[in-house]
């Protein structure tokens, strides 16, 4: 089989169509019906593939090879996992496909994800002669993946159940089109969230002294909470404390009642971004109390460190560098996945679907990110050469 029996215009079109339905994480229903009925097109698929749903969005996919075992050997599952879910964005791509519906997009790339996965799992099927009954593929679409940590989900669901190992990857404008980042350890940060709400008391802006303006220590904390990396933390631990929103008052002579700032810590070091968002909470409380307001910190954890084991990771390396560019330069990103949390139980790689070229510039979870069609055929001959490396066998020629 040759790399043009990827069908990628076909391919290209499901992309394309998933990119006009983006849905947020948990609520993929028009996403998972779009998907549903394409598999109803894959020969093969009625025939050879076993779905499991989980909840109300998620499923996973199994898939065994045909050809008889020559000797008893042991069943062996890996698996290949895409996100499906969107963000909150307003898409500015002004693209024929753009978002159909308002103030969503798919700005992470999640249906170029969906379209890969599908796409080898189309070429997958098609080759099931070549495989050992013994062998066989899950492939995992995972809803939530944007910070609702979906991925605990699917686990609880049974989705690692059997698997030896598991794969992804994330599309991304620091490679050219054709390059795959990958390194062994750190691949991406843990992400700490936090939400601080400050409560004082409000009043005339004429009148200062008889108020508790939030104001006041909620500007004293974005500093102080902007400092914690430089500061804090050895500068060779590439950790990031980043204020993102910081809302208070109405007007321009009311002091208000309320404050509010929410921002993100990262670390490639899950000790460091424990360290880090306790020092938040100190900090805020801390200050909160000096200027007499009231304060209550939120914290989420959306994903740990992403670690590429090993032995699986300079495998996949030698692979790449056969049949792709590799490049291990700028890795790890400070971005996160909760790709992490599969990999706390079995081994795991993730890599960088290089995804830059002279139209394609923009970074991800910008209002104007468009997932590059030309890095779709890249991405999935990669699962492939996986899952040629795991069966012992040469799907491609």
């Amino acid at each position: 089989m040759q790399k043009n029996d990827f069908q990628l215009e076909k391919y290209i079109k499901l992309r394309q169509d998933l990119h006009k339905i983006p849905e947020i994480g948990f609520k993929e229903y028009k996403t998972k019906e779009l998907l549903y009925s394409h598999f109803k097109t894959i020969p093969g698929f009625s025939d050879h593939a076993k779905v499991t749903e989980v909840g109300e969005t998620g499923f996973f996919i199994d898939i065994w090879g045909t050809k008889q075992s020559e000797k008893n050997t042991p069943k062996t599952l890996i698996s290949i996992r895409c996100d499906i879910d969107a963000l909150p964005l307003i898409d500015k791509t002004g693209m024929p496909y753009s978002s159909t519906i308002p103030g969503f997009s798919h700005a992470c790339g999640h249906d170029g994800h969906m379209a890969i996965s599908t796409c080898a799992m189309d070429f997958h099927l098609s080759n099931l002669t070549k495989l050992s009954s013994d062998f066989g593929v899950r492939w995992l679409y995972q809803p939530a993946e944007e910070g609702q940590n979906g991925a605990l989900e699917m686990i609880k669901g049974g989705c690692l159940k059997d698997v030896i190992s598991i794969y992804g990857l994330h599309n991304l404008t620091l490679f050219d089109v054709g390059t795959i980042g990958c390194i062994v350890g750190p691949i991406m940060g843990r992400i700490d969230a936090f939400e601080i709400e400050l409560t004082g008391k409000g009043g005339h802006g004429s009148a200062p002294q008889v108020c508790k303006n939030p104001i006041i220590p909620g500007t004293n904390i974005v500093q102080a909470i902007s400092s914690i990396p430089s500061q804090e933390m050895p500068s060779e631990e590439r950790c990031v404390a980043t204020v993102c929103k910081f809302q208070s008052g109405h007007t321009f002579n009311v002091i208000p009642d309320k404050a509010y700032i929410s921002g993100t810590v990262r670390s490639l070091k899950n000790e460091n971004g424990e360290k880090m968002i306790s020092r938040v909470k100190e900090i805020s409380e801390g200050i909160s109390k000096v200027y007499g307001c009231c304060c209550d910190v939120k914290v989420t954890t959306p994903g740990i460190v992403t670690s590429n084991e090993k032995k699986e990771t300079e495998e996949l390396q030698e692979i790449i560098k056969k049949y792709f560019v590799l490049s291990t330069e700028r890795l790890p990103v400070m971005g996160s996945e909760d790709f992490s949390y599969y990999g706390q139980t079995i081994p795991s790689v993730f890599v960088m679907l290089g995804g830059r070229d002279e139209t394609h510039t923009d970074y991800i979870h910008s209002s104007n990110y468009d997932f590059n069609d030309k890095s779709l055929g890249t991405g999935v001959e990669y699962f492939i050469r996986v899952i040629e490396k795991k069966s012992n066998c040469v799907l491609m020629d």
